[in-house]
């Protein structure tokens, strides 16, 4: 038969029951309850089936106990293996013989490569639609105007005012022979003006 220990609620008194009993009579207060009101835990009905069960629970428990610690000595002895291991593999690297190092063939020199020729920068002038023997007359005739007007500014000095009014009329003449120039060879003044670009970038003599 099942037994069951339960609790009175009135004056704490443990009472073992069968398991099946419904209405219980404490003993001790002759309190009457139902089972359910109880707190029931339930009784060993045989001794020898309580300490075969505690016996068995402790077997467990070793047998568990001395699992972790062969698990833990298969570690240990795994990480001594490893650690001899390489140890010795450290050793063996530093008695190892060092390798030569082997001279490599120097690289064939290239030949040099010529540096390119500068690019023509294009004139700063056109050239005008005349004949090259009118043009450089035109740029000799401007000249020899301009060497014997501006010959005499010469000997006076530019900061004082002779030499400024001196200046103003000199400009004054050669504006005058550059027109003088455009028309009688029928072109425009600032064809003038590129034919002396010409003149001067060709040094003509």
């Amino acid at each position: 038969m099942s037994v069951r220990k339960v609790t009175c609620p009135k004056c704490g008194n443990a009472i073992n029951v069968p398991a099946s009993m419904q209405s219980i009579k404490c003993q001790s207060c002759q309190n009457v309850f139902p089972a359910t009101q109880s707190s029931a835990t339930p009784a060993a009905t045989n001794p020898y089936t309580a300490t075969h069960s505690q016996s068995e629970s402790q077997s467990a428990g070793n047998k568990n106990s001395q699992r972790v610690l062969i698990a833990a000595g298969a570690s240990a002895l795994a990480l001594i293996a490893l650690g001899l291991v390489g140890f010795l593999m450290v050793g063996s690297v530093k008695t190892s013989t060092p390798v030569r190092a082997t001279k490599m063939p120097a690289p064939a020199t290239q030949p040099p490569v010529a540096a390119p020729a500068p690019a023509t920068t294009a004139p700063e002038y056109r050239v005008v639609d005349l004949p090259e023997s009118t043009r450089q007359k035109i740029y000799h005739d401007y000249q020899q105007m301009m060497a014997s007007s501006f010959g005499k500014a010469k000997r006076i000095p530019k900061s004082g005012t002779a030499g400024i009014e001196l200046r103003g009329m000199l400009g004054q003449i050669e504006e005058r022979e550059i027109t003088h120039f455009a028309l009688l060879h029928k072109v425009s003044e600032e064809d003038i003006h590129q034919i002396l670009a010409e003149g001067k970038d060709k040094d003509w003599k």
